[in-house]
């Protein structure tokens, strides 16, 4: 018993000693760890100031063109420079020349043979527009629309983007159709009507893009102005009349308007909704045949809007 009590001893003491050690480790405080430190960053060099030149009034205006005359709620300007220089660029190339040679009698052009077709690429005309369409738009064209064009944006991509769906979705419904019948003569027509009444009366009744987003919808202004050289101008000058005449063909729709700016005295026409509406309603029996009377009330009022 004796000998059994030392061998329990020794073990016991030794549990005690090593938990002495471990209590004097955990006391001791480990040493801190080091730490790199950072070089000093040498100073960023300051940007160069950017100096804006000073415009009078006069110089301003001259750079502005058009934009001058512009009301101050306009959204949209975009400008084209030297067109008629861009297209003698692209009519002297091979590349135009390939096209005429593969597209030429479907596009009204005489074909290029395959020597003229090897022939180097003539330089550019850089001749200046003498009169006709090339004096309206060689020089400088500009096309600037006015308040509410994002917003009218935004309503015709949501038009588009219904009108996709629908289309896809007939055509869906043809493919099905052919499929199960094993005909597929009626395809061809079937694509041919995506774009004819079902579709139409597809968006009208739509919630999306049907009469409620017709009645949202409303043309912003739009300005169009074309730089011409001196000798040109009278030339032009007729042919923009013209094409402003031409609304004439709209008949009754339209009546003549004049606008007083700084910029002088405008005439021209206006397209009336009240007069394109009631064209419509003399159309009133085949619409009822496509859609409700409550329904064709509501879009011809909208239109007359």
């Amino acid at each position: 018993m004796k000998n059994r009590a030392n061998w329990l001893l020794i073990p016991a003491v030794a549990l005690a000693l090593g938990a002495c050690k471990k209590k004097e480790e955990v006391k001791t405080p480990a040493s801190p760890p080091a730490v790199a430190e950072t070089p000093p960053q040498a100073p960023a060099t300051p940007a160069p100031e950017v100096k804006i030149p000073g415009l009078s009034a006069e110089e301003r205006a001259a750079k502005l063109g058009f934009v001058k005359h512009l009301p101050q709620d306009t959204e949209v300007v975009l400008a084209f420079h030297n067109g008629t220089k861009t297209v003698d660029r692209v009519k002297a190339s091979k590349l135009w020349k390939l096209v005429q040679n593969q597209l030429g009698a479907g596009i009204g052009m005489a074909p290029v043979d395959d020597e003229e077709l090897d022939e180097p690429a003539a330089p550019a005309d850089a001749a200046e527009p003498e009169g006709g369409p090339a004096g309206l738009f060689g020089t400088e064209f500009t096309l600037a629309l006015g308040k509410s064009t994002s917003i009218q944006t935004g309503n015709l991509l949501t038009l588009n983007r219904r009108m996709g769906y629908f289309q896809i979705r007939s055509a869906t419904k043809a493919f099905l159709a052919a499929m199960k019948s094993g005909d597929v003569a009626g395809l061809t027509e079937s694509f041919s009507n995506g774009y004819g009444p079902e579709l139409a009366k597809d968006l009208l009744e739509d919630p999306e893009s049907g009469i409620a987003l017709i009645e949202k919808t409303s043309m912003p202004p739009v300005y169009l102005a074309f730089r011409t050289r001196e000798a040109d101008q009278p030339a032009a000058a007729q042919q923009v009349a013209a094409m402003v005449e031409n609304v004439n063909l709209l008949g009754e729709m339209v009546e003549p308007v004049e606008v007083v700016s700084p910029g002088g005295k405008f005439a021209g026409f206006k397209i009336l909704g009240t007069k394109v509406s009631a064209m419509l309603a003399g159309d009133r029996e085949s619409m009822e045949e496509e859609m409700e009377p409550a329904k064709v009330d509501q879009l011809l009022a909208a239109i007359a809007k």
